[in-house]
């Protein structure tokens, strides 16, 4: 007589629900969230969160839970498009019924942002500055987006750098937000030298900056009416500064690079990289408001604890972001706060 073996049933993971099986987890590798913070606007703005059925914040990013493989495909993809980033899938077995050959398998992406970000002083490896028709070494990100848009302060060239080539050199940041200083401009005078577009690979050239470059002498705001120590660069915002505003530089004669030592003859002492906005009064409220997509807290309240200061630090900063950046707030949908009237 021969037997039917009986119904087996492989359970890897008893807690794990059918509806968690499909994840997309999103991950930048800094120290910050803005990046994260303005994904999640953009997401908001497409309504790409309306086929989650959770959404849980973590250290680094966001997980986002699908209960359709299809829906976090459309997700992912979309989240994709958006950013430069590069998306790893793996598939693990949860569940296997033997009899009648049924699989379950739990589906994740995972959707890893170029650790760079707007601001941010990034070294370009060799072969890749001869790909661009000879750039500098050094680079400004000038922006972020399904590009990485290059601004050369030495050669005065701007370029955009997709995905592929990104991944392909994948070069880091050198000078970040922590590494600026101000200083005050004592004087500004125009340059002769329009910003040049030019170069061999023309279709990795950025048509859409248009700077104007200008001389500048500026001082420390440490030092200002203690010493006479000026310093003397060249500015790509010749046409938003003027004498007496306050700029944050990156101070690359006292950069400590491994990647730079020896070129330090071919670099500026100094790149100016914004005009330093004007804090508001303490009393003075924003007149508008972000919405925010409703997430389940890291279990983890140890950790909580600690990062709660540095998130609502990275939240305002980015906030501030959007204040002093028309073309970044165009990306998103901003809320008018209702006036509130006094009896």
């Amino acid at each position: 007589m021969i037997r039917r073996p009986p119904r087996s049933t492989l359970d890897r993971s008893s807690a794990a629900s059918d509806v968690y099986k499909r994840q997309v987890q999103l991950r930048q590798r800094v120290n910050h969230k803005r990046t994260i913070y303005y994904l999640e606007q953009i997401i908001l703005k497409h309504g790409m969160h309306s086929k989650t059925i959770n959404v849980k914040e973590m250290p680094d990013g966001i997980d986002f839970f699908f209960a359709n493989k299809s829906h976090a495909v459309i997700f992912n993809d979309f989240l994709h498009s958006q950013i430069i980033s590069k998306v790893r899938q793996s598939k693990q077995l949860v569940s296997a019924d033997l009899s009648s050959n049924n699989y379950n398998y739990k589906n994740t992406y995972y959707i890893e942002v170029a650790p760079v970000c707007r601001e941010d002083l990034v070294f370009i490896p060799p072969k890749l500055q001869k790909e661009l028709g000879g750039s500098s070494a050094i680079c400004l990100i000038s922006k972020m987006t399904s590009m990485i848009h290059l601004l050369d302060p030495i050669k005065r060239k701007t370029y955009s750098i997709d995905s592929e080539s990104y991944w392909s050199h994948e070069f880091k940041s050198i000078c970040t937000r922590e590494h600026l200083s101000e200083f005050i401009i004592i004087n500004i005078e125009p340059s002769d030298y329009k910003a040049a577009r030019m170069a061999t690979h023309t279709s990795r050239i950025d048509e859409s900056a248009n700077y104007s470059y200008a001389d500048v002498e500026l001082q420390r705001i440490s030092d200002f009416g203690v010493n006479d120590n000026r310093v003397f660069a060249t500015t790509h915002l010749g046409n938003v500064l003027k004498i007496d505003d306050r700029v944050l530089c990156y101070e690359i004669a006292s950069l400590n690079c491994q990647e730079i030592e020896g070129l330090t003859k071919e670099l500026p002492d100094l790149i100016i990289v914004k005009k330093k906005r004007m804090r508001k009064r303490a009393n003075q409220k924003r007149i508008w408001k972000l919405k925010q997509i409703e997430k389940e807290p890291m279990e983890d309240t140890k950790v909580n604890k600690k990062l709660e200061e540095r998130n609502e630090k990275d939240y305002e900063e980015f906030l501030e972001e959007l204040e002093e950046n028309p073309e970044l707030r165009s990306k998103i949908d901003l809320y008018r706060v209702p006036l509130q009237l006094t009896m």
